[in-house]
């Protein structure tokens, strides 16, 4: 009898040898859950053991450093053994998650900055463009934007990034962005210097690119209203041109002799007569008739060329 009691001490000491050795901190361990259990830390336990909860979990994407003399302490009190290699040991705990790309709010950004922004390319500068959120694995990476709001002076705007986009406000991830957001448009500026009066040609023009902001109101956006139009002052090369500035060139000078031409069904008459006023294709000006000294309102037509109301004609 007294053997079979040796024999069955020695065992006893042999499982409970084999238990000590087998538990042993982890080094790492990535857990897709909100706590952490004794298993996450130590291995070579039992699985009630190891379905011990012991802490709360980092979040999502985030790892923990846990050290190894509590994870010994917390063990002990459960009855476990953990011997430590050293008193700096740790073991890392991660934490799973749904990675959502920071990027893609752009689009969401412009979107809804648009209809400030007016037309044109809308460029987008946000520090921190890279970052990336975390959700935890049983939430769908998605996000939203809330809180838009823009300066159009200076282009500066503020928003919140949300996640998941649809879930109630109490469990999304909220995170603050700035940046400055401009709505780039092309415009036609003179690709040289232009003196008083001068004709604008099409190899006058040039085109930049800007930010929609800094173009002033009234200024000339497409080649038609430039090309043709003379200049009613000294404009430098790589101005933008006010639609002010601008008007149909004289091809009636004042002093100038003009032919009026008198219509009257099948009936036409030429007369020699003098512009008393400078005038531009299809203005109104006044004329003297050469032969009679009469003045009468006439319509430029063309270089040189006027064509005199009905009512007001009058042939000597």
């Amino acid at each position: 009898m007294s053997q079979i009691y040796a024999i069955l001490a020695a065992a006893a000491v042999f499982v409970v040898a084999v238990a000590a050795q087998a538990a042993e901190l982890r080094d790492a361990s990535t857990i897709d859950r909100d706590v952490v259990v004794l298993g996450d830390l130590v291995e070579g336990l039992t699985a009630d053991q190891a379905a011990i909860a012991v802490a709360r979990a980092p979040e999502p994407g985030r790892t923990a450093e846990v050290p190894g003399t509590w994870v010994a302490r917390v063990a002990r009190a459960y009855g476990v053994d953990v011997p430590l290699a050293s008193e700096n040991a740790v073991s890392r705990i991660t934490r799973a998650s749904n990675q959502v790309d920071f990027s893609g709010i752009r689009a969401l950004l412009i979107g809804q900055l648009r209809p400030q922004l007016g037309p044109g390319e809308v460029v987008v500068d946000m520090p921190g463009i890279d970052r990336v959120i975390h959700l935890p694995t049983s939430v769908a990476p998605t996000v939203g934007l809330t809180e838009v709001r823009l300066e159009p002076t200076t282009g500066q705007f503020s928003a919140t990034v949300v996640a998941p986009a649809d879930a109630d406000p109490a469990d999304q991830v909220r995170i603050p962005i700035y940046g400055t957001a401009r709505a780039m448009v092309e415009v036609p500026v003179l690709a040289r210097a232009l003196e008083l009066e001068e004709q604008i040609g099409t190899n006058d023009i040039a085109w930049v690119t800007m930010d929609s902001a800094h173009v002033p109101t009234g200024v000339a956006r497409t080649t038609a209203e430039l090309t043709g139009m003379a200049v009613r002052r000294a404009l430098p090369a790589g101005d933008m041109v006010l639609v002010s500035d601008l008007e149909p060139p004289v091809v009636v000078a004042r002093g100038s002799g003009v032919m009026i031409t008198y219509t009257s069904g099948p009936l036409t008459i030429l007369m020699r007569g003098r512009a008393l006023e400078d005038g531009a294709l299809g203005s109104v000006v006044r004329v003297a008739n050469a032969d009679s000294g009469r003045t009468v309102d006439a319509v430029v037509s063309g270089p040189g060329s006027v064509e005199a109301n009905a009512s007001v004609f009058i042939i000597n």
